[in-house]
């Protein structure tokens, strides 16, 4: 399976929101982790966006060998900018016969044409054929555009406390996995994640 993460770190996402994301994204990588140990390919690409757009990696990371990055939150929304990117690595990168699933996260309205980003994107045999989520994170979230990138609106989470970001990002993560079991019991969980 190769998971695409498009995550907003624009200035509406300082304090509590980008702590909160770089918490819950080291906790789903692990409980990834744990699920590929059983035999599961898992392969990742982080997209952030703000004025500029930037892999946090290069290439797919297999999901063993990912170390999580802290984000650091600032500036514009250019969700227009990281739609043509994921467009160009989908191009480039994305294997049709394997699952492939792209999580988009924002907290704000676009700063730039994100319906010129969403075009590029749907040219793509790649995109459209994957399994494709949205996270509206707080209050200011822009339903509309968020809904331009998934096929059904039903894909789309809202969720406006930061506190539960890791449960949305779970709930996502046990739709698209349905059939990997996770290794973990829940008794092991640490307290200060749980």
């Amino acid at each position: 399976m190769q998971l695409y993460l498009l995550l907003d770190t624009s200035g509406s996402m300082d304090g509590a929101k980008i702590s909160a994301l770089n918490d819950s994204m080291e906790n789903i990588i692990v409980d990834l982790q744990e699920k590929a140990f059983n035999g599961n390919t898992i392969n990742l690409s982080v997209l952030s966006f703000a004025k500029n757009v930037r892999w946090m990696y290069e290439t797919p990371i297999n999901i063993l060998d990912f170390k999580w990055k802290p984000l650091i939150a600032s500036g514009m929304t250019s969700l227009g900018k990281a739609c043509c990117e994921l467009a160009n690595a989908i191009s480039a990168n994305i294997d049709c016969s394997e699952k492939n699933v792209i999580v988009l996260l924002s907290d704000g309205c676009p700063t730039d044409d994100y319906e010129e980003g969403i075009y590029e994107l749907r040219k793509q045999p790649g995109f459209n054929k994957a399994e494709k989520f949205a996270i509206a994170f707080g209050d200011n979230a822009d339903i509309k555009s968020l809904s331009k990138f998934v096929d059904d609106n039903n894909q789309i989470f809202v969720e406006n406390h930061a506190d539960a970001l890791l449960d949305v990002l779970g709930a996502i993560i046990g739709t698209i996995t349905p059939n990997i079991h996770h290794v973990s019991n829940q008794d092991d969980i640490d307290d200060d994640w749980a």
